[in-house]
């Protein structure tokens, strides 16, 4: 659609040097030793429960990764550093791997991106949540463009 034309145009050029960047790390870190953990793979807020503890819902991404995998979506946030504090208790040896945080947070991004023009293309929106998408679309590659680690 134009609209997708529209938003997609000014970041053109940084989502085709974040695919190169993740083909890179992804060399990179082929070769690297990482142990493997279970992980969410989609450990965001929405996918918290609190009762009387704090409860991680939605299960279907269950998957061997470095804990990166589940650890990128919380670095950007305001509450990092007490929560890697917290994180440190339980597993002192364990030692951020910035590479595989890069790469990680890049696929997110690019994989949101492609969710929202899939879903704007090919679902059967309202109005309403095709403004929406539309809008979603625009803050992922506005994000994109501000993503540094």
């Amino acid at each position: 659609t134009d609209e997708i034309k529209a938003i997609l145009h000014p970041c053109r050029e940084q989502i085709m040097l974040k695919i190169k960047e993740i083909e890179l790390l992804s060399e990179k870190l082929k070769s690297s030793n990482q142990i493997m953990r279970l992980c969410h793979t989609d450990a965001h807020g929405f996918n918290l429960m609190q009762n009387d503890c704090l409860i991680l819902i939605d299960w279907e991404g269950l998957k061997l990764a470095p804990v990166e995998a589940d650890l990128f979506m919380w670095v950007k946030k305001d509450y990092w550093s007490i929560f890697l504090k917290s994180y440190l208790k339980i597993r002192p040896e364990y030692k951020l791997d910035d590479d595989l945080i890069s790469f990680y947070t890049i696929r997110r991004k690019l994989e949101d991106i492609w969710a929202f023009i899939e879903s704007i293309l090919y679902d059967n929106l309202s109005k309403k949540q095709y403004i929406s998408n539309l809008s979603f679309l625009s803050n992922e590659c506005r994000d994109l463009e501000e993503f540094c680690f």
